[in-house]
């Protein structure tokens, strides 16, 4: 159908169509006829259209109704991955969006209270001012951001020390010592002398840190 041939009948009887539809919602109808609306204006002012039509008013879905106990938020939760569970934590408690949430980082995001801190982003009107969450308000909360910021720094001192130059030099030269203490048949019972690391007496190899960053989101 051409735009020319649209008349208040053609959308009247398209928006009692659509609302015969199970999946198209009240509001998606609305939006439709809105965008045909919109489309014709600028038709007129492009002297491509002579008049526009009379639209009929569509009414807007209701809004939505029921939300979860935090006994359900709870449950939930704990099917999660345990590394998981911070993140959605602080999701629940500030209503922010998982993807903000996860591009978090301690040194700009967090602030002493602690004050969780999100800035404003130019041309994004959702951004459009910086936002603050008060932890101490919420004592649980306040207290999981410190207990994530005490483990990420745990994890960061021992990822720092794996990577310690001096480290590796040291244990090639504990492994050094141990060879040849075995071969001169020592019996000493030094950790350094004549035992291998404990995790060569055991048959496995160290579990190396993937955490890289100081994030909300990292394991707890």
């Amino acid at each position: 159908m051409l735009a020319i041939e649209i008349r208040t009948k053609e959308i009247k009887e398209y928006v009692a169509k659509r609302q015969g539809q199970l999946k198209a919602s009240p509001s998606t109808i609305r939006t439709e006829v809105g965008l045909l609306h919109l489309a014709m204006v600028c038709a007129v002012e492009d002297d491509l259209l002579g008049a526009l039509p009379l639209f009929p008013h569509v009414e807007k879905s209701p809004p939505r109704e029921g939300s979860a106990t935090p006994q359900e938020i709870a449950r939930a939760i704990g099917h999660l991955p345990t590394y998981l569970q911070p993140l959605v934590k602080v999701a629940y408690a500030t209503g922010w969006r998982g993807k903000h949430l996860r591009a978090m980082a301690w040194a700009t995001n967090v602030k002493p209270g602690p004050m969780l801190y999100l800035p404003k982003i130019d041309g994004n009107r959702k951004r459009a001012k910086d936002v603050t969450f008060d932890c101490s308000e919420v004592p649980w909360l306040a207290e999981l951001v410190e207990q994530q910021r005490r483990h990420v720094a745990e994890l960061t001192l021992a990822l720092g020390r794996k990577r310690s130059p001096g480290c590796s030099r040291a244990r090639t030269a504990s492994r050094s010592q141990t060879t040849a203490s075995s071969r001169r048949g020592s019996t000493t019972g030094s950790w350094g002398s004549t035992r291998p690391s404990a995790w060569r007496s055991s048959g496995t190899s160290p579990r190396r840190s993937t955490t890289t960053t100081t994030r909300l989101s990292d394991p707890s």
